[in-house]
């Protein structure tokens, strides 16, 4: 069985790191993948700024939605400017996506920040790898977690790539 790679990237990577307060969030069904013709997964990532909206909003947009897995980034567990609470944990309990796993990639704030992913399916061989960033800059990390969907094995990956460009053309 060879495992069937699907690479889950920030929003902002793609869309140019514009920010969108979820008041202005239309509408939005999160899109399907289906491993070699089997069940379909469902998608989604988000960037939540660390909570600044309300993890209450949070949450809806991700119900709203109805995905199977979700890549979360800007993502705080114990940090003061977030109320020192565990948001991997409290979206999980909202949103029904009870399988969760976190990837700090440093701390703010004095807790940890980083990315998480949510997921319907029990997460397994949860990993990560630090990414390269420029000296000074904020650290990156990639984290990788595998669902199985009856034989099929589907890798999960969650990063938070930065807006900034870099003189020698890094982005990390």
């Amino acid at each position: 069985m060879t495992p069937l790679r699907v690479v889950v990237l920030i929003a902002a990577a793609l869309f140019g790191c514009a920010t969108v307060s979820p008041q202005h969030i239309e509408a939005w069904r999160a899109p399907v993948v289906s491993p070699h013709g089997g069940t379909p997964l469902r998608v989604m990532t988000f960037n939540i700024k660390s909570g600044l909206y309300g993890l209450e909003k949070v949450a809806q947009v991700i119900q709203e939605a109805k995905p199977d897995v979700v890549a979360l980034q800007e993502v705080d567990i114990g940090a003061m400017r977030s109320g020192q609470v565990d948001q991997p944990a409290q979206l999980a309990a909202a949103t029904g996506l009870l399988n969760r796993t976190y990837f700090q990639a440093t701390t703010k704030s004095h807790g940890a920040y980083g990315v998480a992913l949510l997921s319907r399916f029990p997460l397994e061989a949860p990993s990560q790898y630090r990414l390269p960033a420029p000296h000074g800059l904020e650290p990156r990390t990639l984290g990788h977690a595998v669902v199985r969907m009856g034989d099929q094995e589907v890798s999960l990956y969650v990063t938070h790539l930065t807006q900034m460009p870099f003189r020698d053309g890094t982005r990390a």
